[in-house]
């Protein structure tokens, strides 16, 4: 935030606080600018000769009853984090009007959404960027908040020791679990560009959130552009929740195409929280070493059911030597592998086929083959995109209502590409919008599973749909 060279633009509101002394140790002086909540004005603390950034709620925003109480608390959430990559925040007190005002680090340098109005930026600095807004998150992930607003206006680059540091700006709309919450339960709250799924559809907020954000930003600032676009602001939110994110090729045809970067940010994109990285540090992490140069993803290693594994970087264990303990044993079980593929190469199982008796004659022509059975329900890491002029088949009712959670995520998977399939009919999209409903439903996701019950009933009101609506909590 650079003091401009001249008066403030027209286009910002004027404001009587330039010239006044605030709690007898701030003078104000020039508007930087304005928001549409606040205005930062350049001051000076009269005592310790220190430049810093007042940040002051506007008159207009003073009287809604959440605002003030919620410009308090961004003052006291910021204040707890100590933090190269978070700006700090030194004091907090009221204008004589009324009006609450914080005092924070004054930043000198550019904000990352002036930089990327000129364009993507190179891999070396989304590197640098991605890793140092990971660090500030993580500080404020250990003081127990949640940014909840990370974009590119929320993050100043500013020039220290001759390195670009990137520095996160507005804990307005933070979380932390202690305290009066501000909001309603199920009510968004954030930036609708930069929202996770959670956030859209009302659902408990952690710091997953973040990660999902800070994987939208490293993937606008690569491309200039979001992995979700559409033509209203809801169809876009609509889509975070019932597609899957565009590649980076998408984005940007000719970008260096990079499999380990698009999986580490797939990753951090996912619907689910549960299937995002357990830190943001560890997202950080992986995103800066898939852009280094030569460098490759880490993957971290998940613990299996009933038992224990440490994360770190997924290795290949090495045969063993000849003189190591296990080798012949080794060499069996290779043998036998390699045996199993030939004679399964030569004579593919077919699932159902009939046992043959040892004195029974081989027919000379084999029979005409059964009708293949549908393939077992998993979910896969990406939904496939449903071929020009196919029609996709709605998954087994029974696998969308079975007990097991991987069933019926899997089942879910299948009915989203139904829906999103262009072939099949209204009636047809709207009971697999229902499907989806109901497994969501299921795992607890109300407002989630409110929102695809709207899109069934917007494709043709089905009795199911209703019914199903009206019993979710």
């Amino acid at each position: 935030m650079k003091p401009p060279a001249q008066a403030a633009s027209p286009s910002i509101p004027a404001n009587p606080l330039t010239g006044q002394l605030l709690d007898g140790k701030y003078q104000v002086g020039a508007l930087l600018g304005s928001g549409g909540m606040s205005a930062v004005y350049l001051a000076r603390h009269v005592h310790l000769g220190r430049p810093c950034a007042l940040k002051v709620l506007l008159a207009g925003r003073a009287a809604h009853p959440d605002a003030a109480a919620r410009f308090e608390r961004e003052a006291a959430l910021a204040s707890r984090i100590s933090h190269p990559n978070v700006c700090q925040v030194h004091d907090f007190g009221w204008t004589p009007d009324g009006l609450p005002w914080l005092a924070m680090e004054y930043l000198e340098g550019e904000s990352l959404a002036t930089l990327l109005e000129r364009g993507p930026l190179p891999r070396e600095q989304v590197a640098v960027i991605a890793a140092g807004c990971a660090a500030g998150l993580a500080a404020a992930h250990a003081a127990g908040i949640v940014h909840r607003d990370l974009k590119p206006a929320n993050v100043m680059l500013v020039t220290r020791s001759g390195a670009e540091l990137p520095v996160i700006l507005d804990f307005g709309i933070a979380w932390a679990p202690e305290g009066k919450t501000l909001t309603r339960d199920g009510m968004m709250v954030g930036t609708p560009e930069v929202m996770s799924p959670e956030q859209i559809a009302g659902d408990p907020v952690d710091s997953r959130s973040d990660q999902y954000q800070l994987a939208l930003l490293a993937c606008r600032m690569l491309t200039g552009r979001l992995p979700f676009t559409a033509n209203t602001t809801q169809e876009t939110m609509v889509m975070r929740l019932t597609v899957p994110p565009a590649r980076l090729v998408q984005l940007l045809p000719g970008i260096e195409d990079s499999a380990d970067l698009q999986m580490v940010l797939d990753r951090g994109l996912a619907r689910r929280p549960t299937d995002r990285y357990p830190t943001i540090a560890a997202l950080g992490a992986a995103i800066e070493e898939a852009l280094r140069p030569g460098g490759e993803a880490t993957t971290e290693v998940l613990p299996r059911p009933g038992g224990t594994s440490s994360a770190g970087q997924l290795q290949e264990t090495p045969a063993p030597g000849p003189d190591e303990p296990g080798y012949h044993r080794w060499v069996l079980g290779a043998s036998l592998i390699v045996v199993v593929l030939i004679l399964a190469i030569a004579r593919p199982w077919q699932p159902g086929a009939e046992t043959v008796n040892p004195g029974q004659p081989l027919a000379t022509s084999p029979p005409p083959p059964e009708p293949s059975a549908p393939p077992p329900i998993a979910p896969p890491a990406a939904l496939p995109t449903p071929s020009p002029g196919a029609i996709p088949v709605l998954p087994d009712k029974d696998a969308v209502f079975s007990p097991d959670s991987a069933i019926r995520r899997g089942a879910r998977q299948q009915a989203e590409v139904v829906y999103r399939s262009g072939t099949a009919p209204d009636t047809v999209r709207a009971l697999a919008a229902f499907f989806v409903a109901e497994v969501f439903r299921r795992e607890g996701l109300h407002s989630t599973a409110r929102l695809w019950l709207d899109q069934c009933l917007a494709l043709g009101e089905r009795k199911l749909c209703r019914d199903l609506l009206s019993a979710l909590p």
